[in-house]
């Protein structure tokens, strides 16, 4: 498999007033995967432009306790889907990224730093 595709992830602005946010959608590399670099919590959005549902599989990594559950998020047709928070233990690898992926290059992706 070749490397996979990084996402940069783009910084949740602070509470202060005037800040905004634009997004950048990246479709889905389905060959490879994506990847974006852990830096605190991250969340994953997803958009589905597919004809059909699509699944986005977020890959785990050994925590303390060497346990891994990889997470699916179901997007409908036409949908969009909030990943759950991802903190680094649990998520990031040994890359130092946290790893995704989509069967199909129009589901898109945007990746927000929170913290």
């Amino acid at each position: 498999m070749a490397a996979r595709t990084a996402i940069t992830p783009i910084t949740v602005p602070g509470a202060y007033p005037g800040s905004t946010l634009a997004l950048t959608w990246t479709a889905a590399d389905a060959a490879n995967g994506n990847s974006a670099t852990m830096s605190g919590d991250m969340i994953v959005l997803v958009r589905n432009d597919n004809v059909a549902a699509q699944i986005v599989t977020f890959t785990s990594a050994a925590d303390p306790f060497g346990r891994t559950s990889d997470v699916t998020i179901s997007v409908p047709t036409g949908e969009y889907r909030v990943s759950p928070r991802f903190q680094s233990t649990g998520w990031k690898q040994s890359d130092g990224k946290l790893y995704f992926s989509a069967p199909e290059t129009d589901v898109f992706l945007a990746v927000l730093k929170v913290s």
